[in-house]
C-alpha cells in the first residue's frame, strides 16, 4: 500500500500525463470488456444500423446523427464487434478532452484534473456508456459547447463563437435535449456583465448564424415531414393526472440521478477536508456563474417541468446533464489537495473506477442467472438471422432486400445477414420512409416477429397485426427456436417468420 501511495503521489505531480494516462486506460477498458462480454449488440445499435443503411436526414424518433456515425464506421471497418463500443468511449473521452480544457482556463491543470476524475463516478459516464445512442452521443457535443461557449465570452473571438455554433448544431442532430444546454448558456449571458457586453457585439448572433446554416438541412426535413420525432417525443413524454402523483414522480427523478451521481459524492467526500487550497484564489465571478448554469440548469429546468407540469422525465434522458459537475466541486470548493489528500483520493478513484468495470462485467455474465427478463446483449440474433437468410437463398436463390417488423427482431437479421437487408420497420410506410413500395413487390421479403422472447409464455396471438392486414400474401413459417447466447439455464427464444414471395 505504501508504494502505491508514492505511486499516486508521484505521478499526482504530473497532471497532463496523469489525464492522458486516465483517458487512454479508459478508452481501452470500457472498449474491450463491453466487446468481450456482449455477445450481440443491444437495441439501440441495432436500430443505429438499421436508419444508418438508409442515410436518412431524420427518422420518425431522433436525429440522424447517430446512424449516420455506426454506417460509417461500419463502411469503414465492417461488423467488428467492439466498434459501436469504440464510437461510445471516444464520445465519452472527448467529453474528458472539453472539459479538462475548459478547467485548465478557470483554475490550474491539477485541480482541473480532480474535475475530470470525479466524472468517472457518475454511472453515465462508464455503467451505461457502453452502448452507443444519442443519449451517449451527446456528452461530447454538450462538454465542447460548454467548452467553446466560455473560450468565446473571455476571449470574444470569432473562431470560438463559430465553433459554438457549430457544436450546437452538431448537438441538436445527435438528440434535440441539447437545446436545453443552448437555452441555459443563452440565460447565462444577460446574468454576468461579461456576458451582457457580448450581447452588444457580433459573437452570439455569429454563433446562432452558424448553428442554422449546419442544422438548415435537418430543419427542412422536419418542416416538411411535420416534426415528426417530436410527435414520438409526446408519445414517450407520459404526464401525471394529479399532484400528488407529479411530486412522487419528481422526487423518483431526483432519487434516480442522486444513485447515478453517487460514487462521484463518494470521491467529493473523500476529498474535501474543510480545508481549502491558500495557492488558489476563487475562480472569477463570470466563471462561477458559467459553470453553475452548465452543470445544473437541465437538470433544474426538467424538476421544474416535472414538479410543475407532471412530466415523468427518464433517467437516461439526463445522461449529458453532469459534464461541468466535477469542475463546479473543485472550483467552489478549492480543496487543498495536499499530499495527502491526493494519496487519499487517488485511492478511493481507483476503487471506484474498478467497481464501475466489475459492476458492469457482472451485470453482463450473471444477469441471465438471477433476472427473469433475459438480457438483449445475449439475443442469438447471428444465428436468427443465418437460418432465415439460408433459407430465402435456397427457396429463391436470390438477395434477401427487405425485412419487416418490430425493429429489434427485424433489425438483428438485417444487421446480421451478409446481404444487409433494409428494415421495413413494423411494416408501416409512414416510419420507413425509405422503403419503396414498388421494389418490395418486386423483390419480396420476410417478415421476423418475437412468439417468445423472455420467460414468458409464448403469446396466444402469435403473429403481428400487420401480417393479414397489410400482407396477406405472407406464407407463415413453421416458428423456430432458438438458444440464447449463454450457458445459463433460461428457456429458448421462439420467432415466428413468414415469407412474402418477390413477384
Amino acid at each position: 500500500m505504501s508504494r502505491l501511495s508514492a505511486l499516486i503521489t508521484y505521478i499526482s505531480a504530473m497532471p497532463k500525463r496523469l489525464f492522458w494516462a486516465f483517458v487512454v486506460t479508459h478508452l481501452v477498458l470500457w472498449t474491450a470488456i463491453p466487446s468481450l462480454l456482449s455477445p450481440n449488440l443491444p437495441l439501440d445499435m441495432i436500430e443505429g444500423y438499421a436508419w444508418g443503411k438508409e442515410w436518412l436526414m431524420g427518422t420518425h424518433k431522433h436525429p440522424p446523427m447517430q446512424a449516420w456515425i455506426l454506417e460509417s464506421l461500419f463502411t469503414i471497418t465492417g461488423r467488428a464487434r467492439w466498434v459501436p463500443y469504440l464510437a461510445s468511449q471516444l464520445s465519452i473521452i472527448t467529453a474528458f478532452w472539453a472539459v479538462w480544457q475548459t478547467g485548465r482556463r478557470i483554475t490550474d491543470e491539477r485541480t482541473a484534473l480532480i474535475g475530470v476524475l470525479l466524472l468517472e463516478g457518475i454511472i453515465y459516464y462508464n455503467f451505461t456508456s457502453p452502448e452507443f445512442n444519442p443519449n451517449v452521443l451527446q456528452i461530447p457535443f454538450w462538454a465542447l459547447i460548454g467548452w467553446s461557449f466560455h473560450k468565446a465570452v473571455k476571449e470574444n473571438k470569432a473562431v470560438d463563437w463559430i465553433l459554438l455554433g457549430i457544436w450546437g448544431a452538431l448537438g441538436m442532430y445527435s438528440k434535440y435535449s441539447t437545446c436545453l444546454l443552448l437555452l441555459m448558456l443563452g440565460m447565462c449571458l444577460p446574468c454576468h456583465r461579461d456576458g451582457r457586453r457580448r450581447l452588444l457585439g457580433f459573437g452570439p448572433y455569429l454563433s446562432l448564424a452558424t448553428a442554422l446554416i449546419v442544422f438548415l438541412p435537418h430543419l427542412n426535413w422536419l418542416i416538411h415531414n411535420h416534426f415528426l420525432p417530436l410527435q414520438y417525443t409526446q408519445g414517450r413524454l407520459e404526464r401525471n393526472s394529479d399532484h400528488y402523483s407529479a411530486l412522487v414522480t419528481t422526487g423518483l427523478m431526483v432519487a434516480g440521478q442522486l444513485i447515478a451521481l453517487m460514487f462521484a459524492m463518494v470521491l467529493v467526500i473523500v476529498l474535501y477536508d474543510r480545508r481549502r487550497s491558500p495557492s488558489q484564489p476563487p475562480a472569477p465571478s463570470f466563471d462561477r456563474v458559467f459553470l453553475t448554469f452548465a452543470a445544473f440548469g437541465p437538470f433544474i429546468t426538467m424538476f421544474c417541468a416535472s414538479l410543475i407540469f407532471g412530466y415523468h422525465i427518464r433517467d437516461m434522458w439526463q445522461t449529458p446533464f453532469w459534464n461541468f459537475t466535477g469542475l463546479w466541486v473543485v472550483v467552489f470548493l478549492r480543496p487543498a489537495l495536499t499530499p495527502v489528500d491526493m494519496r487519499r483520493f487517488g485511492m478511493m478513484w481507483l476503487v471506484v473506477f474498478s467497481v464501475g468495470l466489475l459492476a458492469f462485467s457482472a451485470n453482463e455474465s450473471l444477469s441471465p442467472y438471477v433476472t427473469e427478463k433475459p438480457k438483449r446483449t445475449i439475443f442469438p440474433g447471428k444465428k436468427l438471422s443465418q437460418i432465415i437468410v439460408d433459407t430465402w437463398h435456397v427457396k429463391y436463390n436470390t438477395p434477401l432486400r427487405y425485412v419487416i417488423g418490430d425493429v429489434w427482431p427485424a433489425g438483428n437479421v438485417a444487421w446480421y445477414a451478409d446481404d444487409r437487408p433494409s428494415v421495413y420497420m413494423e411494416g408501416d410506410a409512414a416510419i420507413s420512409p425509405w422503403i419503396n413500395q414498388d421494389d418490395f413487390k418486386k423483390s419480396g421479403g420476410v417478415i421476423v416477429w418475437c412468439i417468445k422472447c423472455g420467460r414468458e409464455a409464448p403469446k396466444s396471438d402469435d403473429e403481428p397485426s400487420f401480417l393479414q392486414s397489410t400482407f396477406p400474401q405472407g406464407q407463415v413459417q413453421p416458428p423456430l427456436t432458438l438458444t440464447r447466447l449463454t450457458y445459463a439455464d433460461v428457456p429458448p427464444i421462439v420467432m415466428g417468420w413468414a415469407i412474402i414471395p418477390p413477384e
